[in-house]
């Protein structure tokens, strides 16, 4: 009625200002924009320039059109004319927000707040430009943030209150001022899952896992969780040992989403971590693996899927897999770690201790490099390489100097080397610094060593002693039965010794050491037939760690050699003789030596040097069978052809000299009574003069003779001992 009125107004006289004002406001009010604005253009026209409501309504109609800069110079102007007008000074605070005059916004909001006393616009306009501000205005943002709330608004309008007055607040890192406000919230509105998300990132920040659990809960129950935060959740109970709600968790989120690598890893980490659960490990690996096929490079399942089969002793696809992370990061220190230790397991020590070697070159945590140390420091000794193994341990030291499996790897080294206070030493060390978190193993396994060490020493009271501690806290400790049984043949106990052996086969039945040192008493009474068969199975077993390294095969070779010339076999005894050189780096580097003893006649010194090996239990007799083995072996080396003929070309009288000397010195040994060489090293030889008044002169056929009356020699001595 009113339109129709005011339409007959401006029909009947279209100068009149006020009905054009009337009709655009009332357009305004119906949502007819454009209408609106084509009537304040016709009172802009008609009216005065002063006029200021004139100018608020062409203001507002432009604004409601989208001519800003239209609407901004009609509500200046008519401001200018009339200062006080609530919606004109709304409508320019809002556009002067809009084009970015935060400044010229935040005049006119804080204007018309004092003719509208806790307007709720207002408070809500003047809070989003001081939060823009950032720490600057984050005190003036929440507190109008705080007034506006006052104003009672409606539940969806509080929540985006409520949200950004905690965003303000975590921008300026109020940690405990944005939990406040958003408990408030959520207990104002409870069934918000934008409120509690946001909450959930507070008590995030904070590491406050309780208040964690509660978002978490509260979003399940509101079936709010999205996968990802459904995810974290599950991690975070993981990470606190709540591995079936996690695993429930990870399992809802694949319900959803079958493909979601993230929560199948976790999944798969769950049944890894649940050995409460029958074939947990199988059940992680298929998981591990349906990661694999929608991920191919997926480091964390290729690491987990290495962990489950090296676990379940399939090393091979365990290597294979490591290898896999390898080429996904090159310095990854988990796999080189693991990798080194399949490859030490399996005795490929050249491979174990290339990604050993490339693990403690890197940048890796301290528990990768002193467990790569160690294990490095173990694959040298056992491939008797004691020097590298040696600088291994002391580098572990270094970084760990209290670690007590350094030191006894140390005392292990020293061991092997013959220097017996040494090893000694380390392992009272360890001793002092042994928790019992490093597991009882290791304390029965010092005391075992020590026990070794007393006894190569020959105080075999210390050396029981030790044992009895170690057999106390381990009855079937193997190690601590085999080194009783080598006290007990020291001090000529057979009986004993075998009884040890064979309760040390009862716990483990193919132990090299064990069935080497049974073989050994029974080489010693002259059962050369068992004796055989016990080497002979040692020799079938693996050998190539720390408990036995390769040097036990080559100690067998020895016996065999030893059983074979025994049964009058001495070409098989030689054959014997190489493998043992191959086998037994010691024992190789006496022999290499003892060509040149041989020849100069100074046998004496040779066979002591062959009782001196560390890793080595021969008794007198045994060594002088050694010896007659050595001169075949060099007597076999001069029959070749030529040979005669190079040795003479090459040593010419010196050396027909020294087989001269040979063949003198050996005939006085193999003449001692059968007691004595068995019983004692035999007395000093006097040696022939060492020049060649006293001798022909040598001929090219000279050499070959004297080795072979060297041999005949050593023959008769090694038949005297043999009684």
């Amino acid at each position: 009625k009113a339109k129709q009125l005011y339409e007959q107004a401006s029909t009947s006289n279209s100068n009149c200002v006020e009905a054009w004002v009337r009709l655009s406001e009332l357009a305004l009010e119906d949502g007819d924009f454009n209408e609106a604005h084509r009537l304040a253009a016709k009172a802009t026209k008609v009216a005065s320039p002063s006029d200021a409501a004139v100018l608020f309504c062409f203001g507002q109609a432009c604004a409601k059109t989208g001519r800003k800069d239209d609407a901004l110079r009609a509500l200046e102007r008519g401001l200018a004319l009339q200062p006080i007008d609530s919606p004109a000074m709304l409508t320019l605070a809002n556009l002067y927000k809009k084009a970015g005059r935060d400044q010229d916004a935040l005049s006119w909001f804080k204007r018309l707040l004092e003719i509208r006393p806790g307007d709720y616009e207002c408070s809500l306009n003047l809070a989003q430009l001081h939060a823009t501000k950032g720490a600057a205005g984050a005190s003036q943002a929440v507190h109008y943030f705080r007034c506006a709330l006052q104003c009672r608004p409606s539940a969806h309008e509080a929540q985006e209150i409520y949200s950004q007055m905690a965003s303000v607040q975590m921008g300026i890192s109020a940690w405990k001022d944005a939990q406040h406000t958003l408990e408030g919230a959520v207990r104002e509105i409870p069934d918000s899952s934008d409120l509690w998300r946001q909450l959930l990132k507070v008590f995030n920040q904070q590491q406050d896992t309780k208040g964690q659990q509660q978002c978490h809960r509260r979003l399940g129950q509101l079936s709010g969780s999205r996968p990802s935060e459904r995810t974290a959740y599950g991690e975070m109970l993981l990470n606190e040992g709540q591995v079936r709600e996690a695993r429930e968790q990870f399992e809802q989120v694949v319900n959803i989403d079958p493909n979601n690598v993230a929560a199948l890893v976790k999944l798969a980490t769950c049944w890894r971590q649940d050995p409460s659960k029958e074939g947990h490990l199988e059940e992680a690996k298929r998981v591990f693996e349906r990661v694999l096929q929608l991920n191919p490079n997926s480091a964390e399942a290729l690491e987990g899927a290495a962990y489950c089969n090296r676990k379940m002793n399939n090393m091979d696809q365990a290597a294979q897999l490591y290898q896999q992370c390898l080429k996904a990061k090159i310095n990854a220190e988990g796999p080189l770690y693991y990798l080194g230790e399949i490859l030490y397991r399996q005795h490929r020590h050249a491979e174990c201790q290339h990604y050993l070697t490339r693990l403690v070159d890197t940048d890796c945590s301290i528990d990768f490099k002193t467990g790569g140390l160690y294990l490095l420091a173990k694959s040298h000794v056992s491939l008797d390489e004691y020097e590298e193994a040696e600088q291994h341990a002391r580098a572990g030291l270094k970084l760990k100097p209290n670690q007590p499996h350094f030191w006894f790897m140390l005392a292990l080294v020293k061991n092997r080397m013959a220097d017996y206070d040494a090893s000694i030493t380390h392992l009272r060390q360890a001793l002092v610094h042994y928790d019992a978190a490093e597991g009882e193993q290791l304390r029965v396994e010092i005391h075992d060593w020590l026990a070794q060490a007393y006894e190569r020493k020959g105080e075999y009271t210390l050396a029981n002693a030790e044992l009895d501690k170690a057999l106390h806290r381990d009855p079937s400790h193997v190690s601590s039965l085999i080194t009783r049984g080598l006290v007990h043949i020291q001090l000529k106990q057979l009986d004993q010794a075998e009884i040890a052996f064979l309760r040390a086969l009862a716990v483990e039945t193919n132990h090299v050491l064990a069935l080497v040192r049974l073989g050994y008493c029974k080489l010693l009474v002259n059962d050369f037939n068992e004796a055989l068969q016990f080497f002979q199975k040692a020799l079938q077993q693996r050998c190539g760690t720390v408990a036995l390294p390769k040097s036990v095969k080559g100690t067998a070779h020895i016996y065999v050699a030893l059983a074979l010339m025994g049964q009058q076999d001495v070409q098989g005894a030689m054959a014997q003789l190489l493998k043992a050189r191959k086998n037994h780096r010691n024992f190789n580097a006496v022999c290499e030596g003892g060509r040149e003893a041989i020849v100069k006649g100074e046998c004496e010194g040779l066979v002591q040097q062959l009782r001196g090996i560390s890793d080595l239990d021969i008794n007198l007799a045994q060594a002088w069978q050694l010896v007659h083995l050595a001169a075949k072996e060099l007597e076999s080396d001069f029959k070749e052809p030529g040979a005669a003929g190079v040795a003479a070309a090459t040593g010419g009288a010196g050396t027909a000299l020294r087989f001269a000397d040979a063949a003198v010195a050996l005939p006085k040994v193999a003449a001692r009574p059968a007691n004595a060489i068995a019983e004692s090293p035999p007395a000093s030889v006097d040696p022939p003069a060492r020049s060649l008044a006293g001798y022909p002169q040598a001929s090219a056929a000279q050499p070959q003779k004297a080795a072979a009356a060297a041999v005949a020699a050593a023959a008769a001595a090694a038949a005297t001992m043999s009684g």
